[in-house]
């Protein structure tokens, strides 16, 4: 569940980072103007480890760490399979074994959790019919990293939605299933809200939290989602409106909620009820990722990947 994450690491020496066996690091110069990069950085699995020169207002040399957790299971190079709570649990023990960070120095800055789920419908039909989160319209996004996606921007934290099937075939994998990927993006302040905590929030904080009470926090969000269901509203009165993301975006915030209440009401009176069906896909690929698997060190299954 756990994937993405910005953090700054504290308590660690930044010389012996830099000096460490499994980090390379090199300083990018300006080639017109000869300038210097405030900073050092190198990359191990996916991760990007950087550390900060000194300055004025910064006089002592600061550490960040960034990068997919999830990636950094699969050496590095794709996230699209399932992440269990076992896995993460041997991500964070080899993190400190090589690098001596544990979670209670990574203090976060941001933090993505998400799940992939094998869809009812092709993933592309989902993204289509996916308008609005709340009352934001869902935008389309490209980057380079992730390729193309549905994604809503609220203060402190952002709603993602896409195709992990299409995104690492264009990579060049054979990916034969369908894959549809949700997944909330928290800034720290909204990180703070959910674990009821002010102040630094460090990944040890999380993991304590425990994974699956983020559940209700996924479906939660699934649930703001706008969905318009074209399979039950292709005859109904209300098909050409209801498909439309302006006529949702120009309603007053009264007639948003009754028009709301309409299209929710149809939706669960067809006994498909797609936008159902992922809630209870979403609900159960949780539930099989957060397993109980204390019984289960880290370090077992690292001296397993030895052997």
């Amino acid at each position: 569940m756990i994937d993405f994450l910005k953090s700054e690491i504290i308590h660690l020496d930044p010389d012996k980072l830099e000096a460490n066996e499994y980090l390379d690091f090199e300083r990018k110069v300006n080639m017109k103007t000869g300038e210097i990069g405030v900073y050092i950085n190198s990359y191990y699995r996916g991760l990007e480890f950087r550390i900060y020169e000194t300055t004025v207002s910064n006089p002592i040399r600061r550490i960040t760490l960034e990068g997919s957790l999830h990636k950094y299971w699969n050496d590095g190079k794709h996230n699209y399979n399932d992440f269990t709570d076992v896995e993460l649990k041997w991500v964070v023990w080899d993190i400190l074994l090589k690098f001596n960070i544990s979670p209670l120095m990574m203090c976060l800055k941001q933090l993505e959790i998400g799940v992939n789920i094998s869809p009812p419908v092709p993933t592309k039909e989902i993204l289509m019919y996916c308008l609005l989160h709340k009352t934001k319209l869902l935008k389309s996004v490209f980057t380079k990293d992730e390729g193309n996606y549905k994604q809503v921007q609220h203060c402190n934290y952002f709603i993602k939605i896409y195709d992990k099937q299409k995104h690492y075939n264009s990579k060049g994998y054979h990916i034969l299933n369908q894959i549809f990927r949700f997944e909330i993006k928290y800034k720290r302040e909204k990180l703070s809200n959910v674990l009821n905590k002010k102040g630094r929030i460090t990944l040890q904080e999380v993991l304590d939290f425990s994974l699956h009470n983020f559940k209700s926090k996924l479906i939660q969000e699934w649930n703001n989602i706008l969905f318009y269901d074209s399979k039950t509203l292709e005859k109904s009165k209300y098909k050409d409106r209801y498909s439309n993301p302006n006529f949702w975006l120009n309603l007053k915030p009264e007639n948003f909620k009754y028009h709301r209440r309409i299209l929710n009401k149809l939706i669960n009176s067809n006994s498909e009820n797609i936008k159902k069906q992922i809630e209870l896909l979403i609900s159960n690929k949780i539930d099989k990722l957060c397993y109980n698997t204390t019984q289960i060190q880290p370090l077992y299954i690292v001296l397993n990947k030895v052997v």
